[in-house]
């Protein structure tokens, strides 16, 4: 599809792309990708290696200080789909370790198709605490099963 709009699509990695790319570019983004990264220190040098001394790297990904964190069995937010987790401490300590200068970390707003799963996570938090339920991660049980669907109505 991208060839019929004349769009060149590369497929490299940024350590790749960092070799040829030294200094070369004024921005370098990555949007949901370094939450999925195994190899973090080389992903952000190369990424730092691709940009001029005056760039910006801007980063997005899951907020490890979010309610995202709370919700049980969410299969999409542990390994392997998310290798890590990043909260806004974490964000400033590579700041620091790879001597950046860190200019602002954002927050987006709860959007509306999410209400309701934060709703629920949040009627799942209290029902384990109420039933005097430890709250994991994980757990598979035929009780965690029923709270979670008395947790969703």
């Amino acid at each position: 599809m991208a060839a019929r709009h004349k769009i060149h699509i590369l497929n490299q990695t940024i350590q790749e792309r960092a070799i040829e790319n030294s200094n070369k570019y004024d921005v370098v983004c990555s949007f949901q990708v370094l939450e999925h990264v195994s190899d973090v220190h080389s992903f952000i040098e190369s990424s730092l290696n691709c940009l001029n001394p005056k760039g910006y790297l801007i980063y997005s990904v899951s907020s490890a200080d979010s309610f995202v964190t709370l919700v049980q069995n969410g299969i999409l937010n542990i390994p392997p789909h998310h290798v890590t987790w990043w909260s806004d401490k974490a964000l400033f300590n590579i700041s620091d370790l790879f001597g950046m200068k860190l200019i602002n970390i954002y927050h987006e707003n709860l959007q509306e198709i999410h209400k309701d799963w934060y709703a629920s996570t949040i009627a799942m938090l209290a029902l384990n605490n109420f039933l005097g339920r430890n709250h994991s991660l994980i757990d598979r049980s035929l009780e965690a099963r029923f709270l979670s669907k008395v947790a969703f109505y």
